[in-house]
């Protein structure tokens, strides 16, 4: 298993990398709970808005996918629910509903927003997870993180979009699971 660098930060986008020197960067992981109630209730209000907006364009899709692909239309991936307790055993699931199958599970640019992005609404209008936060992993997609990284991620809170996913069709999916313990760090920061 790979070794994480815990005081550097990468950006693959754009080429760079940050050494971080101060220790309270790590500290605070846990979001105070008022404050975590209203980021959830606001991320629900804000999802069930985006799923009544976008319902023409989901209905869309679906009769694409059903009728002139014949591709299965909705896909369920178990995903473990975060926060999350250290041990495997502990942890609780959820399914979470995508156009994507496990193989496309990571896609990038515009399908993305069309595979996983609209769907997914529906997880967080149901409080499954937020709009920003870590992206939701599969029990495979965890047991292959190093066991730092693997620890910062079970203490994250889960949502569809953050700054590590990939911007465009160009870029490698599976570049952004090595720089997840420099964004698990960065997006803490901010929260804290």
């Amino acid at each position: 298993m790979s070794k994480c660098n815990c005081n550097e930060l990468d950006n693959l986008r754009v080429g760079t990398r940050l050494t971080v020197t101060n220790e309270f960067m790590l500290d605070g992981l846990a979001a105070p709970a008022l404050g975590q109630w209203l980021r959830s209730l606001g991320s629900r209000v804000f999802a069930c808005l985006l799923l009544v907006l976008g319902a023409p364009l989901l209905l869309c899709i679906w009769a694409w996918r059903k009728f002139v692909t014949g591709a299965a239309v909705w896909q369920w991936q178990t995903i473990v629910a975060l926060p999350a307790p250290k041990r495997e055993q502990d942890w609780f699931t959820y399914q979470l509903l995508s156009f994507a199958d496990a193989a496309g599970a990571h896609s990038m640019g515009w399908r993305f927003w069309y595979l996983q992005f609209l769907p997914g609404l529906w997880n967080v209008a149901k409080g499954d997870l937020q709009l920003w936060g870590t992206r939701p992993r599969t029990y495979a997609e965890i047991n292959r993180l190093a066991d730092d990284c693997r620890a910062l991620y079970l203490q994250s809170a889960p949502g569809l979009l953050n700054e590590a996913d990939p911007a465009s069709e160009t870029e490698s999916a599976e570049n952004w699971p090595s720089d997840l313990l420099g964004v698990l760090i960065h997006s803490h920061a901010l929260r804290s």
